[in-house]
């Protein structure tokens, strides 16, 4: 091998099988010359050749390397200045420091994007169940103080029967009207503040807390008006959370159309069901009274109010009767997404 100082070897992208040959002069004894070599940038020892005049590479890594070669003579006297000649490598473009850099970059930057879109999410998780606390919150206070002056409405209603009471006490049978009056008022009352710390208690957020409240109000009304209940609703119940209005609108429907049952429909038994299915949940009462045609139907405001109610829900409210076939309502409530929770 010369000694071309001046020239660079460029070996294109890819593997190569690259091979060195070089040879040494000696006149006294050529066959006794030994050689070492090194490729600087890839070997940092010497490698001892012996007599070999040859060495090769199956692959050499993108980069600029330098091949040296010394020889010695059959006396072990090295020539010290030896010869070399330049290696470059040319990498492909995805073996480039410049695309490894910006690869890196890029991944860099859609780690950083990825965990600042979770951090958005959670951000916005976390306002939106804010916001959703904040509304639950006010709906609780608007049902109280709702509630509070339907309290305080009856509170005066019972004060002036009591006051009217004392001034016809010589007239038992006026007397005694009175205090029936009062009787039914503050038992009234009593549902009222019971209705209360049921409806703006948290505990009670959910399809099954509904249910079991309603159960209890059902069996106690229509004991006293003499009709039998007969509840159907399966032994697990669904595992929604409702919230507050939700509950509590739904709760008046229904108490709506019981108190229907026993003022209007003249039935002997009411049937409660409950339907869960795909993205919705319906409670069914239904009666074996004469129906509307035979009773001169329901009062148009409780309609009103029950399909207002189930309209603000963002449900349905249906009505299927006829003359002595009894009357059927049913309370179609959509299920949101994020209501299901676990037991």
């Amino acid at each position: 091998m010369a000694n071309p100082k001046s020239e660079t070897l460029e070996v294109g992208p890819g593997r190569h099988y690259v091979e060195f040959r070089y040879t040494g002069l000696s006149f006294s004894a050529p066959d006794k010359v030994r050689f070492r070599h090194r490729l600087e940038g890839l070997e940092r020892d010497w490698v001892e050749d012996g007599t070999r005049r040859t060495v090769n590479y199956s692959y050499i890594p993108p980069g600029k390397y330098r091949f040296q070669v010394l020889a010695c003579n059959n006396d072990g006297v090295w020539n010290e200045a030896g010869a070399a000649l330049a290696l470059t490598v040319v990498p492909f473009v995805w073996q480039t420091w410049w695309f490894k850099a910006l690869v890196a970059i890029g991944v860099f930057g859609a780690i950083g994007g990825a965990i600042r879109s979770v951090e958005r999410r959670k951000l916005q998780r976390k306002l939106a169940h804010l916001e959703q606390q904040r509304a639950v919150e006010h709906e609780r206070a608007r049902i109280a103080q709702d509630m509070h002056d339907d309290l305080g409405s009856r509170l005066t209603q019972i004060t002036l029967m009591s006051e009217l009471a004392q001034d016809e006490l010589e007239r038992p049978a006026e007397t005694g009207e009175y205090l029936r009056r009062i009787e039914s008022s503050a038992r009234s009352l009593t549902r009222a503040m019971d209705e209360i710390v049921w409806a703006v208690n948290p505990r009670n957020d959910s399809l099954e807390g509904l249910l079991r409240y309603l159960q209890r109000f059902a069996q106690e009304h229509l004991t006293l008006a003499g009709v039998r209940c007969r509840w159907e609703v399966p032994v697990q119940v669904p595992a929604l959370a409702l919230p507050a209005n939700v509950r509590h609108n739904l709760y008046l429907a229904c108490k709506e159309a019981l108190h229907n049952v026993t003022k209007h429909a003249a039935a002997s038994e009411v049937r409660v069901r409950l339907e869960h299915g795909e993205g919705t949940f319906t409670l069914i009462i239904e009666d074996n009274g004469r129906g509307f045609a035979a009773s001169g139907g329901v009062p148009g405001n409780g309609l009103v109010n029950m399909q207002k109610r189930l309209s603000d829900l963002g449900g349905r409210f249906e009505v299927e009767s006829g003359a002595g076939s009894g009357t059927r309502v049913r309370f179609v409530v959509p299920v949101r997404p994020g209501l299901e929770r676990r037991r």
